[in-house]
């Protein structure tokens, strides 16, 4: 029991870990983006909206509580 208690904290932790990777991936390339805007200039048109994965991380997240609340039923 010990083992499949830790095997779901790792998991609840992983998915947690990477709904916040998602997340700082897309801000990444949408500050890139920003910056790569400016030196371009005003002569390329409207600028290109950065595409941040909101619905992805907050589902991650959600689903991440699952695993960590059966974890922390299980008692050793």
């Amino acid at each position: 029991m010990l083992t499949l208690k830790h095997a779901l904290i790792i998991s609840a932790v992983a998915m947690f870990l990477v709904a916040v990777a998602t997340l700082g991936y897309d801000s990444w390339l949408a500050f890139e983006t920003l910056c790569q805007d400016r030196q371009s200039g005003a002569e390329q048109g409207t600028p290109v909206e950065p595409l941040i994965r909101w619905r992805t991380s907050m589902a991650l997240l959600l689903v991440a509580w699952l695993p960590l609340l059966i974890a922390l039923s299980i008692a050793v």
